[in-house]
């Protein structure tokens, strides 16, 4: 019992840890939850493109678009800086949403004075955001310019638009600085936008704003451009309301951050769970040796933040990424132990594994999901949540977790380390192959890993848009179609060394799954929590399904392999000749 309550400090601090992240997060989360006004905007040149095709007044189709459901009209560069008078009384009198939309050829054209351009820009009627075109921001490269057009921005408190997928938009950073990150996500149309592809962008990723682009994603054929247009835009609408969206002014996240105190309390959970997994890699190390660690780091990662030894986001992702290595590994290590224990005495009932399968699973389901929920906490910056910044350490905190478990695996078959004549008579060509396979599968789930994974075959899109109406949400395929079941029936495998190897990198790899669903800062957490708790009821069941049929097995096959053991004949008794010869004699 004693040895049962070693550490108990740690766990205390690893639980006022998720306290404080508990509190961090009803901070943000009642903002997320709050924000449900959407704009479909289309920009004027397109409307005007459409309306030259079918013969008809600009205007009258901007009306009608707007009856349609689209609510913001975006007007690039001269559009914006000289425009249509009588647009202006339409925008004004009808209540339409003016977004002007700049690019970095301005100066180009002869928009030089960069205060006159910015203020033209920013006092349209209807007007409160702007953002920038291409893949420069407005201004750039020009230092006095962009200094001045900071200034301007943060005076004004306008919004800027952040455009998903751009890639990076030089200059764009110092801007969002400047106004302290007030900015709204925009979703411009892509060949490749369908229906669904624009719902994922509000749902999932925090987009405010779709901007929709006729001659990208519509069928602009002549005789059908009216009502590809107007089917585009009344389907918008429709799902939007589905999802209890609003159509209306889109408006930027207040502003939130970490400051020092949730920084020094999350922390201390992530390095309290460090030392917990230190201490199960090497349990010789004292207490005081593993708490003097603990303390010590928090201390030097005090000073960084207050002194500013580091940058402020680069600490942040550093102690976001600790917690994505340790909390995954410290799991599935426990568990590790205390399936080993079975090694030394007969195997328990199938009752018993199960029951242990259950606990096993919900224990280190549970030890992730806390470092996930600090790791999530810990960036609640603005610059996070727009996803202007993204988790830096995704690759590492893929692979890590799965070195390290395997790592341990290998540690435990030499008794650590003292006995590596035990490892060679594992390693045999089954255990060999069983590496390999475990290889390839990892390669692969790296390389899917990510926010871009590439190509995704039609089975694969049509599961995923089925599993998002059905839930609401679509849980990842990484754990429950493979995580959750796959350790579930370990200890199963327990007495299998190379199949426990593989499953259990396996099992790591949907824990790891479970931990990156809260890295993407963009997507609202209550969402990310929701897909976790779905993927957990499937991965469940299918589980159980894979602990029934897998029993089912090993009850057919060790008999089969008991009958087909060769007989061995009795040891004579070597006396006995010697004996008989004797009475002969």
């Amino acid at each position: 019992m004693i040895k049962r309550l070693r550490y108990i400090p740690l766990w205390i601090v690893l639980v006022a840890a998720l306290v404080m992240a508990g509190k961090q997060l009803a901070i943000r989360v009642p903002y997320e939850e709050a924000n449900r006004a959407v704009e479909i905007a289309l920009e004027y040149g397109d409307l005007q493109a459409i309306a030259a095709s079918c013969q008809m007044e600009t205007l009258q189709l901007v009306a009608e678009a707007q009856d349609w459901g689209m609510t913001t009209l975006v007007l690039l560069d001269e559009d914006a800086l000289a425009p249509n008078a009588d647009l202006l009384t339409y925008a004004k009198a009808n209540d339409l949403m003016l977004i002007p939309q700049l690019s970095n050829t301005l100066a180009a054209k002869g928009y030089t004075d960069v205060q006159a351009t910015l203020y033209a820009a920013l006092l349209l009627p209807n007007s409160s955001k702007l953002f920038f075109s291409g893949y420069e921001a407005y201004g750039w490269g020009d230092d006095e310019a962009m200094l001045s057009a900071a200034q301007i921005l943060a005076m004004a408190g306008h919004p800027l638009g952040i455009v998903e997928f751009l890639g990076e938009q030089e200059g764009l950073d110092y801007y969002l600085a400047a106004n302290r990150y007030q900015a709204i996500r925009i979703h411009p149309g892509y060949p490749y936008d369908t229906r669904e592809e624009l719902q994922l962008a509000v749902t999932d990723r925090s987009v405010r704003i779709l901007f929709l682009k006729p001659f990208k994603h519509m069928d602009m054929t002549a005789g059908n451009e009216l009502a590809s247009l107007q089917q585009w835009i009344t389907q918008t609408k429709t799902d939007l309301l589905e999802k209890d969206y609003t159509l209306g002014k889109a408006a930027s996240l207040p502003v939130v951050g970490v400051e020092f105190q949730p920084f020094l309390y999350l922390s201390a959970g992530i390095l309290a769970a460090a030392a917990l997994l230190f201490a199960a890699w090497f349990p010789r190390v004292s207490e005081p040796l593993l708490y003097a660690f603990a303390l010590s780091a928090l201390l030097l990662a005090s000073f960084c933040y207050t002194n500013l030894w580091i940058s402020g986001y680069l600490l942040l992702e550093g102690m976001a990424l600790l917690a994505a290595i340790v909390f995954p590994t410290l799991g599935l290590t426990l568990y590790q132990k205390y399936l080993r224990q079975w090694h030394n005495g007969p195997p328990p009932g199938r009752a018993t594994q199960l029951r242990t399968a259950l606990l096993g699973m919900l224990a280190v389901t549970a030890l992730t999901l806390s470092g996930a929920i600090l790791g999530n906490a810990l960036l609640s910056e603005n610059a996070y949540l727009l996803a202007a910044r993204s988790f830096r350490g995704v690759k590492l905190a893929y692979l890590l977790p799965l070195v390290l478990i395997a790592a341990y695996w290998l540690w435990q078959q030499t008794e650590h380390g003292q006995q590596l004549s035990r490892l060679k008579e594992r390693l045999t060509w089954k255990t060999l192959i069983v590496g390999i396979i475990a290889l390839a599968g990892i390669g692969f789930y790296i390389l899917r890993s990510g926010n871009e994974t590439g190509a995704v075959s039609g089975f694969e899109l049509w599961l995923r848009q089925a599993l998002d109406r059905f839930f609401g949400v679509r849980p990842r395929f990484k754990e429950f179609l493979i995580g959750y079941p796959v350790l579930l029936i370990l200890p199963l495998l327990a007495w299998q060394p190379a199949w426990s190897f593989l499953a259990l990198l396996l099992a790591a790899t949907g824990q790891v799954s479970i931990f990156n669903t809260y890295m993407h800062l963009h997507t609202p957490f209550l969402l990310s929590l929701q897909r976790t708790g779905w993927g957990l009821v499937l991965g469940s069941l299918l589980g159980l399904i894979a602990f029934l049929a897998l029993t089912w097995i090993l009850a057919k096959v060790k008999p089969k392999e008991e009958n087909n053991q060769p007989e061995t004949e009795p040891e004579s008794e070597p006396n006995a000749t010697v004996k008989g010869t004797d009475q002969h004699a």
